[in-house]
């Protein structure tokens, strides 16, 4: 996948294109509520098993929470996210 602007192109590896697809579905929904795994792999074409290892790696480095009552949300930036 690459991202271009004006004379920028930015290659991304499948994992951390895997990782934004996945959390912008997750963006997407309503506040407070609860999306599967399974959902968002499907909804996004994605295969489930290799999201699921980002999504681990994910809420490891504390972007996102495995549970709601775990943690408030908390703002991410790409930046932060793409260097974990």
């Amino acid at each position: 996948m690459g991202i271009s602007y004006p004379g920028v192109l930015m290659r991304l590896t499948k994992e951390s294109e895997y990782a934004l697809l996945g959390m912008a579905h997750l963006a997407s929904q309503p506040a407070g509520s609860l999306v599967s795994l399974g959902r968002i792999a499907k909804s996004e074409g994605l295969p489930q098993t290799f999201l699921s290892k980002i999504f681990r790696k994910l809420a490891r480095h504390q972007l996102l929470s495995r549970r709601p009552d775990d943690a408030a949300p908390v703002p991410v930036m790409v930046g932060r996210m793409l260097r974990r």
